[in-house]
């Protein structure tokens, strides 16, 4: 067994979630996505995200969940064309929104865009990831910190 996961495990168990984070962070760099490794450390991960959601740490349980999105498995994507997306599975009702931006601002979406890591998102897509970053931001207000809790609290148990 890897030591930086048999570390993860036992700091786990012993209540040291951001060290033991640190450590099944660095199992997901060595090992390939598909590995057994890979495996047991995104289930660490879940496990120490919901573990800070029960502590209303937002910021280390987003951490999580975009870890194991990051890392997700071959075998959870679907296919070439489209891979699992952050924020994409918050809820089966959307809703339309419509708006008028400047150029400015377009011309740097498209070169967000161009970025190796959004070559398969769209300009929805990072439009609703920007969304949810300005949401993370103003989490210091109560309201909008329970609803985001109450969000993150449904997809972390699915």
């Amino acid at each position: 067994m890897d030591r930086d996961l048999a570390r993860a495990m036992v700091l786990e168990r012993c209540a040291c979630y951001d060290r033991a984070l640190d450590s099944a962070k660095k199992v997901l760099e060595k090992y390939e996505r598909d590995s057994d490794e890979s495996f047991w450390a995104r289930r660490i991960i879940k496990s120490l995200g919901e573990e800070f959601l029960k502590q209303r740490f937002a910021d280390k349980a987003m951490e999580c969940y975009r870890l194991t999105v990051d890392y997700a498995s071959d075998e959870t994507s679907c296919g070439e064309d489209k891979t699992v997306v952050p924020f994409d599975d918050l809820g089966p009702l959307t809703v339309q929104v419509a708006a008028h931006i400047s150029k400015d601002v377009h011309d740097m979406m498209m070169a967000i865009q161009t970025i190796q890591e959004n070559k398969n998102k769209s300009e929805s897509d990072l439009i609703r990831e920007g969304i949810y970053l300005l949401i993370l931001k103003y989490a210091s207000d109560k309201n909008v910190r329970d609803q985001l809790f109450l969000k993150l609290e449904g997809s972390m148990t699915v």
